[in-house]
Formats: C-alpha cells, structure tokens, sequence
C-alpha cells in the first residue's frame, strides 16, 4: 500500500476509536483522584470535558495554530515512518523512533538547562 494510504487508514481508524470512546468517557464518573479528573461545573469529576478542550482551542487563534501545527507534524511523522518501513525495514524505523525520543529528550534538556542559567531566581 501507499504510506499515504496507510497512515489515512490509520488516522481514520483512530479517529472513529475515539469517536466511540469519547461520549463513554465524558459521561463517565472519575474516581481516581484529583489529578487524574477533570472537573465540570458542578464540581464533579470527569475523565473527559471535550466541549471545553473544544471550545478553549477555538476561541484562541494560538492555541488552535499550534494543535493544527502538531496535528500535520504527527502526521508528517507518520508518513515517514511508514516510507522508511517501506523502502528500508522495521528496524530502521525502530532505530528513528528512538534516536527522536533521544533527541527530543536532549533538547528539552538543553532548553530546562539554559533557561535556568538566565534566569537563575525564577521559581519555576
């Protein structure tokens, strides 16, 4: 198959997953604890609140550009790794996988590091 294809079928799977799950766990009761839940206006813990993830994105045009951005680079993401199993191997895409927590692990790194550097009295 086209990797296009694949990861449109993938995406398409997960979304109708989430489509199901999704009003179970809105209506669903948490008792987990009060950081696991999210809370309603009533005060009472929920697993899920979608209408105020939803309507909190669209009321802010920057927050709504960058769940936009990190939907096309998940994508992208997906498109390459599917290319690489496809033209290369498994292995190869399992190797990518983890060099990119890697990196990412180190660059966060980096970041925490400087930041504090400059600015040494924030109370983070």
């Amino acid at each position: 198959m086209d990797p296009l294809q694949v990861v449109g079928y993938e995406g398409l799977f997960g979304l109708c997953g989430y489509l199901i799950i999704l009003p179970i766990i809105s209506f669903m009761p948490c008792r987990f604890g009060v950081d696991a839940c999210v809370f309603n206006h009533q005060g009472f813990p929920f697993f899920e609140r979608p209408f105020e993830y939803f309507s909190a994105a669209f009321s802010n045009g920057a927050l709504l550009f960058f769940c936009t951005l990190g939907i096309f680079s998940i994508a992208t993401f997906n498109i390459a790794g599917v290319t690489v199993t496809k033209n290369i191997n498994a292995l190869a895409r399992s190797i990518a996988d983890v060099t990119r927590t890697i990196l990412v692990w180190g660059i966060g790194l980096i970041v925490t590091v400087s930041a504090e550097t400059i600015y040494p009295n924030y109370e983070w």
